[in-house]
């Protein structure tokens, strides 16, 4: 039995609220067999998250009796050092790789492949799907919500553009992500004066503060 396999995990704050999202086709690429939105934690950091996304995808291959195992992630570092081609320095880095290895022992054929963001939407949804999770304090661990389908996928290797089933979270409509940055000081600001375009120096608050 083949899968084709999709993962990512990301935080927010590094390290900051974690998860990882996983999506599990069938070998043609074109059905999902699985989604797993995973809780990582509210103090790990991107490339943990990575990892168990990775690890989230392998545990479930396993359990479907896969033999041939296609995975696809637009993690550099862990495809990188899976594959064998980048050290692995950091010891928590080791111990998931080290987890990674046991279940990829147990195919009889594996590869991992790095696929720009672009093609791995539904898997970024997933995971993005458990970070507001973790944010909302849910505990360590899948989301309710997984499930095993018999459904034609809504998104293919070839089209990772449709959106995903509804989560655990339901329609929540079109999403805004918003970016704030904050100016160090400047005497200006200090005297609350607008500065407009005048671009005033940092006072040594606005260093620390930079």
């Amino acid at each position: 039995m083949k899968v084709i396999i999709y993962a990512d995990g990301g935080s927010r704050g590094n390290p900051g609220v974690a998860g990882s999202g996983t999506v599990i086709y069938d070998g043609s690429g074109q059905r999902i067999l699985r989604e797993i939105v995973y809780v990582v934690g509210t103090k790990s950091t991107n490339n943990v998250a990575e990892y168990n996304g990775l690890l989230r995808g392998l545990e479930a291959a396993t359990e479907m009796g896969a033999t041939e195992v296609e995975f696809h992630m637009d993690s550099k570092l862990v495809v990188e050092q899976i594959n064998g081609r980048w050290k692995i320095k950091h010891p928590d880095m080791q111990k998931l790789a080290l987890r990674a290895r046991d279940y990829i022992n147990g195919f009889s054929s594996f590869s991992l492949d790095w696929v720009p963001r672009a093609k791995n939407k539904v898997a970024d949804a997933l995971s993005n799907d458990a970070m507001d999770a973790a944010a909302a304090g849910h505990p360590e661990g899948i989301v309710a919500g997984e499930k095993d389908t018999a459904e034609p996928a809504q998104a293919t290797e070839h089209d990772t553009t449709a959106p995903h089933p509804t989560d655990w979270l339901g329609d929540r409509g079109p999403t805004t992500r918003f970016i704030l940055l904050r100016h160090g000081q400047t005497d200006m600001s200090a005297a609350k004066q607008y500065s407009g375009r005048a671009n005033p120096g940092l006072t040594q608050l606005g260093q620390k503060q930079a």
